[in-house]
């Protein structure tokens, strides 16, 4: 038995799609402050909050996803779990 998905593919360009926009440039700005991070060009406080920004930016689509299904519909999905694995 095959069920369609619930979830369409983005049209466009990958830049066009905002929640993989923003995942790609967490992911580009974890991996630069990581690099300087690790030649210990910055300051550890200064990289935590950095993670914790990147953290809050690439989930942002999520997360509001997924605290609308909580609020509305009552259910705890993927998106509340992995909120909380973080």
């Amino acid at each position: 038995m095959s069920e369609k998905c619930c979830q369409e593919a983005p049209e466009g360009k990958w830049y066009s799609h905002p929640p993989m926009r923003n995942v790609l440039i967490a992911g580009a700005l974890i991996s630069l402050f990581f690099a300087l991070a690790h030649f210990d060009l910055m300051p550890s406080f200064l990289e935590v909050l950095i993670y914790v920004w990147a953290i809050i930016l690439s989930g942002h689509h999520w997360i509001r996803e997924g605290l609308e299904e909580l609020v509305k519909e009552r259910k705890i999905g993927i998106e509340i779990l992995m909120l909380g694995a973080v």
